[in-house]
């Protein structure tokens, strides 16, 4: 069937009698448009309507495609299925042993992970594993997600206003203490970006903790009073008592009413379950390191960490198996947490293979205490805090400096990098001026 077109110079009022006749055409406005390139348009106008909704949707929800239990070359699979399927991810994937014990060497595996999300945790070695994202960041010029001030978001409800915007527009790393809340973090972070903290037992961190942040002061009780009687000193609304009760569950979101709703609590841990990828044990902390690697697919000297913030001996309570067990029942959150991550945490190490990972425990030991030797001349006092520092020995290079740095100093090497023409206020000065008018 053939319509009239009318010349886009016509009057309006023009007969139609005046206008040429085309075939197979038709009058969308003044434009001339063939059926097929109106086809074509509604094609690419309803892929394109998908194509936004998915995409909100996968940013929003993180949904991904399913696969099978043996597609393990994505963190999308880590995060589907069963604790059972995740606990096999990347056994076929992982980087087989092509590197020579020598750090100078760079992995040869062709997927590294450069989006990673780490929930820092309190007195769980959790200053050692950001000094391995730090130093990689760092060295492979990724982007921080930093507070605008100091070297931590807080503990209360985190606040992304607090953060620098990234100089390219994307976030790559987030490992700077903050009280984890996924919509928030999603928004900020990669879709693709790997979820990973790490956890240890509560009755012996609840000690470290209780006498890191030097909690008898405030209290007025010893870390032995406290855990006899911890609800004659417990009071939540405090800033730092905060962590004064299931410090590992609150910093991964669980709100303190909810502690004795056992409902409520298992809730809260399938969905924390459901977010990470990884979750790494302190009391296992190299085997973690190595499943780290592997997860990532990095090169074996960028998981090669000193222990950073350490306490000395002097500062450690005597914290014997009845105390534990007290410190345990008063953090019963915290204790449920530990266990189901211990659980996949085995069964991670089971399917990497007990050989594999005795192999690969011994060869990152090694390569540690070589790098070790090459680095330190000995360890210091940090007056009036109760850690240790490390000395360097001299003409050590720069890779020693980072290794041995601490999280406020590097997090101020990385701004300055990032940002530098951003005049930051010097914490780490302020940091120990405050420290030094508390004693």
């Amino acid at each position: 069937m053939s319509v009239a077109a009318c010349d886009s110079d016509a009057d309006e009022s023009t007969s139609p009698i005046s206008c040429e006749v085309l075939p197979n055409m038709r009058v969308l406005g003044r434009r001339h448009v063939r059926p097929l390139e109106a086809l074509a348009f509604a094609c690419f106008l309803a892929l394109f309507s998908v194509s936004v909704v998915w995409y909100g949707l996968s940013r929003d929800h993180r949904i991904r495609p399913s696969t099978s239990p043996n597609d393990v070359a994505t963190p999308a699979t880590w995060r589907q299925g069963d604790p059972t399927t995740r606990a096999i991810w990347r056994q076929h994937e992982a980087p087989q042993h092509v590197h020579a014990d020598d750090a100078a060497n760079t992995t040869a595996v062709a997927l590294s992970m450069r989006n990673v999300v780490f929930l820092k945790m309190v007195k769980c070695a959790s200053s050692s594993v950001q000094n391995v994202l730090m130093r990689y960041g760092y060295a492979h010029n990724l982007t921080f997600a930093l507070p605008r001030t100091g070297w931590h978001f807080g503990f209360r409800r985190f606040n992304p206003k607090r953060a620098l915007r990234p100089p390219g527009g994307v976030f790559n790393m987030f490992c700077h203490h903050a009280r984890f809340d996924y919509a928030l973090v999603a928004r900020m972070m990669p879709a693709d970006s790997v979820y990973v903290s790490i956890v240890r037992q509560p009755g012996t961190m609840f000690e470290s903790l209780y006498t890191y942040l030097q909690y008898e002061r405030e209290t007025g009780a010893t870390y032995e009073e406290f855990v006899r009687e911890p609800r004659r000193y417990y009071r939540a609304d405090r800033q730092q008592r905060v962590l004064a009760r299931n410090p590992m569950s609150y910093l991964f979101g669980l709100e303190p009413e909810d502690f004795d709703r056992p409902s409520a609590t298992t809730a809260f841990l399938a969905d924390v379950r459901r977010r990470f990828d990884y979750v790494m044990i302190y009391e296992r902390f190299d085997e973690s390191l190595v499943l780290l690697r592997a997860l990532l697919g990095w090169a074996w000297r960028d998981v090669i960490v000193f222990r950073v913030n350490s306490r000395r001996a002097s500062a450690r309570t005597q914290n014997g198996d009845e105390l534990r067990r007290l410190a345990e029942a008063w953090n019963d959150a915290d204790a449920r947490l530990y266990d189901a991550f211990l659980d996949d945490f085995r069964r991670r190490v089971e399917a990497y293979g007990a050989d594999r990972m005795a192999s690969d425990v011994t060869r990152l030991r090694s390569m540690r205490e070589r790098r070790y030797g090459q680095c330190v001349a000995g360890m210091a006092e940090v007056a009036p805090l109760p850690g240790l520092s490390y000395r360097l020995r001299a003409g050590a290079d720069a890779g020693c400096g980072r290794l041995v740095r601490s999280e406020p100093a590097f997090t101020e090497d990385i701004k300055h990098k990032l940002w530098p023409d951003v005049e930051f206020i010097d914490v780490i000065k302020r940091y120990y001026m405050k420290s030094n008018e508390t004693t």
